[in-house]
């Protein structure tokens, strides 16, 4: 009686693990594409005139260069909610 079960106790089991591998992947490419979307926005919107620009943690940091040649911030914007 007990071989008949085994059966349906793995399938279940992966079933469940597959299921929680797809909702795994399926939040981060939720956050992944909110967080690129984010980095656009700094990158060409805010920081469009500057050479270079960061994001980190909802903060966009816009780069220029200094007097003597190196990066420095000129402009920071928060993009929290």
């Amino acid at each position: 009686m007990m071989e008949k079960k085994g059966w349906k106790i793995i399938a279940i089991v992966f079933i469940a693990i597959t299921a929680f591998i797809i909702f795994f992947n399926a939040v981060n490419y939720i956050s992944y594409s909110r967080e690129e979307a984010k980095m656009n926005e700094c990158f060409y919107d805010i920081c469009d005139i500057y050479p270079d620009a960061d994001y980190a943690e909802d903060v966009c940091y816009c780069y220029d260069y200094s007097v003597l040649g190196e990066l420095v911030v000129v402009d920071t914007e928060y993009m929290g909610k």
